[in-house]
C-alpha cells in the first residue's frame, strides 16, 4: 500500500493518542465535591480533548489536501467519518454545557421561590413592614404580600419552563451521546484496521 495515501490516517491515530497523553483522565475528585463541581471538571476534559483533536485535525487536513485527492474511495469515508465524530463530540459538549447551565438556573430558581414561599407567611410579612415606620401598615402589609404573590406566580412559571428545556436537551443530549458513540463504533475500528494492514 502507498504510504503517502496511509499517511493522514496514521497522523490522525498518532494524533489521537499524544493528546490522550497529553489530557489525561480525570482525576479523582473528593466526595464531598458536589455534582455541579464533577459536571464541570468533566466538561473542562472533554472539551481540552476536543480542542487538542481539532487543531491535529486541521493540521492535517491543511498538510493533507493535496494527498487528500489521491485518496481511495474508503479511506475518504474513513476520514470524513472521524471529521463527523469530532463534530458529534463537540455537539455533546456544546449540550453539556447547555446541560450544566440550565440545571445550575433551575436550581437557583428553586431557591428563589422556597425563599418566596417563607416570606409570604402572614407572619414574615408582618416582620417586614413593623420597621417601616408608616401610619399605613395594612396596605403596605397588602402591597408586601401582592409583590411576593407575583413574584411567586412568575417563578413557578419560570420554574416548569426551566424544567421542561432540561428535559429536552436531557433527551437532546442522550441522542448526541448514542450518535458520537456509533460514530466512534464505525470509524475507529476501520481506522486501526486500515492502520494494521499498511
Amino acid at each position: 500500500m502507498n504510504a503517502k495515501v496511509l499517511l493522514p490516517l496514521a497522523v490522525i491515530v498518532l494524533s489521537t493518542a499524544v493528546a490522550q497523553a497529553q489530557y489525561p483522565a480525570a482525576q479523582p475528585i473528593a466526595v464531598n465535591q458536589d455534582s455541579v463541581a464533577i459536571i464541570a471538571n468533566e466538561l473542562a476534559n472533554i472539551s481540552r480533548n476536543v480542542q487538542a483533536m481539532n487543531e491535529r485535525l486541521k493540521a492535517i487536513g491543511d498538510k493533507g489536501s493535496t494527498a487528500a485527492a489521491t485518496l481511495n474511495d474508503p479511506r475518504q469515508k474513513i476520514l470524513m467519518g472521524i471529521q463527523a465524530l469530532t463534530g458529534a463530540e463537540q455537539r455533546v459538549i456544546q449540550l453539556q454545557a447547555a446541560q450544566y447551565d440550565l440545571t445550575q438556573r433551575l436550581n437557583d430558581t428553586r431557591g428563589k421561590l422556597s425563599q418566596t414561599e417563607l416570606d409570604l407567611r402572614p407572619r414574615n410579612i408582618d416582620r417586614s413592614v413593623a420597621f417601616e415606620g408608616t401610619t399605613e401598615t395594612e396596605e403596605f402589609r397588602e402591597s408586601r404580600r401582592q409583590k411576593l404573590q407575583s413574584d411567586r406566580t412568575n417563578l413557578s412559571a419560570l420554574l416548569v419552563q426551566l424544567q421542561n428545556d432540561l428535559r429536552e436537551n436531557t433527551e437532546l443530549l442522550r441522542d448526541a451521546q448514542g450518535f458520537a458513540t456509533r460514530l466512534r463504533r464505525q470509524y475507529i475500528p476501520l481506522m486501526d484496521r486500515e492502520m494494521i494492514e499498511q
